[in-house]
């Protein structure tokens, strides 16, 4: 996923799969961070069990990105 795909998405979530190639590392780096040094990442991260969670709006801020008054990504 690029960065130009992040914000034109509608989903509400991430995962580390989708943010790897833009932060031009391992998902499972990112997951590994997220299990044992969340505060660390630079943005919020949401662990459900086994599952890795990233805000996407959150996750774009973190890019310098600015988010748009009408982005409508809604919980599903």
């Amino acid at each position: 996923m690029t960065v130009a795909e992040v914000r034109t998405s509608d989903a509400v979530w991430l995962t580390p799969e989708q943010i790897a190639p833009i932060l031009r590392c391992n998902a499972h780096a990112i997951r590994l961070a997220a299990k044992e040094y969340p505060e660390l990442l630079g943005f919020p991260v949401i662990r459900l069990g086994n599952r890795t969670k990233i805000p996407r709006k959150a996750f774009l801020q973190f890019l310098g990105e600015e988010i748009p008054d009408n982005d409508r990504a809604e919980i599903q």
